[in-house]
């Protein structure tokens, strides 16, 4: 992923992310439009790719379009970028979270029981490890990055590759250790991923038009602003929560955490049903983090 000076990041779109999208056929007729999600064969993508998708959210008028905009990264269009190679390939431009945050701390969590699509490609070295808590937790940790805010350095910093071979307790014990500082900041940063999480769960509640396969929240916050809370809240703001700030351009004072809904190149037709899959994980998530405050 690139970045630029504007405060965007630059994403590679992998084209025809969903080789079983026909824009001429990808809605089932109506006889046929009770799908059930376990047979992933039968999901009908909305869209070829990701960048499909979020023109087509960014373009459209219906509520349940108009309501994810604010749960999503601003999107600001397609750009080609040359390669070493000279190769040419599309990138995402899309705003750059982390932007404002002088030391931020990151997680990435896939969400979804299962995170099978049609016609997903079969790795080619089968030892390789995938992530094993998807099916127990309904969810799996992609990356996380804590960073000490006074020394700058790492406390934790887990890519893709070694999250694939964390057990259940190590991906929670991550989850702990991502919201663990003094006890006022802890349950600020904790009530704000709730809180975030919550403004998803809604949306995913609501809406009856997408199932959401491999798709992620992304969690930010600053680790600057934790060494700003006071190990202890006077009394009248002890049940104060945590501002949850998805406008990375508000310099509000107290600790802001940002919850974003990410990847979207696996979105499929609901035909008026509930996307389950997406959800589990996220109210298993939002357990967790309810508990932990």
């Amino acid at each position: 992923v690139l970045k630029n000076k504007d405060g965007q990041i630059l994403k590679p779109i992998k084209l025809n992310a969903n080789p079983t999208y026909n824009r001429d056929s990808d809605v089932l007729p109506v006889e046929e439009k009770w799908i059930k999600d376990a047979k992933s064969e039968e999901l009908i993508p909305v869209c070829g790719d990701e960048l499909s998708f979020y023109e087509l959210v960014a373009a459209s008028k219906k509520s349940v379009d108009v309501a994810l905009r604010p749960l999503m990264p601003k999107f600001y269009g397609c750009q080609q970028v040359k390669k070493d190679t000279d190769q040419v390939i599309p990138h995402l431009v899309l705003q750059d979270l982390a932007h404002d945050l002088q030391n931020p701390c990151v997680m990435d969590i896939k969400i979804g029981v299962s995170q099978d699509y049609p016609k997903k490609p079969k790795p080619e070295n089968k030892t390789r490890p995938t992530y094993a808590t998807q099916t127990s937790l309904g969810f799996c940790l992609t990356g996380v990055r804590i960073v000490n805010p006074v020394s700058g350095q790492y406390i934790l910093n887990l890519r893709p590759d070694a999250c694939k071979r964390l057990t259940n307790d190590q991906v929670l014990n991550a989850l702990d250790k991502f919201s663990h500082w003094n006890e006022n900041a802890s349950k600020q940063i904790c009530e704000g991923i709730v809180e975030g999480l919550h403004k998803v769960r809604d949306w995913i509640v609501l809406q009856r038009n997408y199932k959401i396969r491999r798709g992620s929240v992304l969690i930010l916050y600053d680790a600057n602003q934790v060494s700003l809370v006071p190990e202890e809240s006077p009394p009248s703001l002890t049940s104060q929560k945590a501002e949850l700030c998805n406008n990375s351009n508000n310099h509000n004072q107290s600790l802001r955490v940002t919850v974003k809904m990410i990847d979207f190149a696996h979105v499929f037709h609901a035909h008026g049903e509930q996307d389950d899959n997406y959800l589990i994980g996220l109210d298993n998530l939002i357990n967790f983090y309810s508990k932990t405050e």
